[in-house]
């Protein structure tokens, strides 16, 4: 690493102020602005959006433990809602893989296996 990233890496979060220091804003990236395709304006979260003032919802695992259909739906309507409120148009925070190795160190973001 050249010292001057070094030196980033060791001093520049002091340099961000206190609100830019949380994630407030989407991830963009891609897009053709000539084409009409829009940015990809990514939000990342298992409980939530994780942009802005946001709903923190519990874990998926917790989530499906409780079989209730419609309240995952809801959750996932305000989760819509508050994505496109914060400027995304992208949210990958939903993980329906079945968990394989209790090692796993994103084994909570799952619903588990039962059906």
């Amino acid at each position: 690493m050249l010292s001057g990233q070094r030196f980033f890496a060791r001093n520049g979060f002091d340099l961000i102020t206190k609100g830019q220091k949380y994630n407030c804003r989407p991830c963009l990236s891609g897009g053709v602005k000539r084409l009409g395709i829009p940015k990809i304006a990514f939000s990342d979260g298992p409980r939530g959006v994780v942009m802005g003032n946001s709903t923190c919802f519990p874990v998926s695992m917790a989530r499906g433990a409780a079989f209730d259909d419609e309240l995952e739906y809801e959750i996932g309507s305000a989760i819509a809602d508050e994505v496109a409120a914060q400027g995304g148009n992208y949210f990958a925070g939903i993980c329906i893989n079945l968990l394989r190795n209790p090692r796993w160190g994103r084994a909570q973001e799952t619903y588990g296996e039962d059906p």
